[in-house]
């Protein structure tokens, strides 16, 4: 029998020498490949109408010809889940000035967070904030995904300074209201490495 020790200090209190005891419960049985007894899967079905339809004609008949008539029956069909090929939509706006019938000419303006003749958009700076501190890859991974992916080189800096952003405009303090109002709520301490050195976040 394994008697599990622990302090009553917080784990910071353990610095770099945390301990990484072994599991003290029995190994799990191993179970058999696939769905488990009783479990509700989600098998993948056909849907009623196709975003491509691809039509696999005969190369030619039996008797050598090609001559077909106005005769056609799709007789099965499969249909494969693929993802779309990834791109960037480019979207420009045009600042128009117009003439007015009193003589003055007036000219629109560009929306508020349109503010550079080249950026990108906030669903890019959504999908980088998500990779960053959802996904926990490196500035240098999403880099590299993201020029895989959309053929744009999207500087390290730039990726910071989206998470940067993001950050800004969090709800803090809806966020909190919420968690004070919670009748349980979960307080964690995880330790960080940050340039060599050992951090402490707190998260609630």
């Amino acid at each position: 029998m394994r008697i599990r020790r622990n302090s009553n200090r917080l784990p910071s209190g353990d610095g770099f020498n945390k301990p990484n005891p072994k599991p003290a419960f029995a190994r799990k049985k191993k179970k058999r490949r696939g769905g488990q007894r009783g479990h509700l899967g989600k098998t993948l079905k056909q849907v009623e109408t196709a975003d491509v339809v691809v039509d696999c004609e005969p190369a030619s008949c039996e008797c050598g010809k090609t001559q077909w008539t106005d005769s056609r029956e799709v007789t099965d069909s499969r249909q494969v889940f693929e993802l779309p090929e990834p791109r960037l939509t480019v979207i420009e706006y045009r600042r128009i000035k117009l003439l007015c019938r009193c003589g003055r000419r007036v000219c629109g303006e560009f929306p508020e967070k349109v503010t550079a003749p080249v950026q990108y958009g906030e669903r890019v700076q959504a999908l980088v904030s998500l990779l960053s501190v959802q996904g926990c890859l490196s500035f240098e991974k999403i880099s590299h995904l993201f020029s895989d992916l959309y053929g744009y080189e999207l500087s390290q800096a730039t990726g910071q300074r989206m998470v940067q952003r993001s950050s800004e405009v969090m709800p803090v303090q809806a966020i909190k209201a919420e968690i004070i109002k919670s009748e349980v709520v979960n307080f964690d301490e995880t330790g960080i490495r940050e340039n060599g050195r050992l951090k402490w976040l707190h998260s609630a």
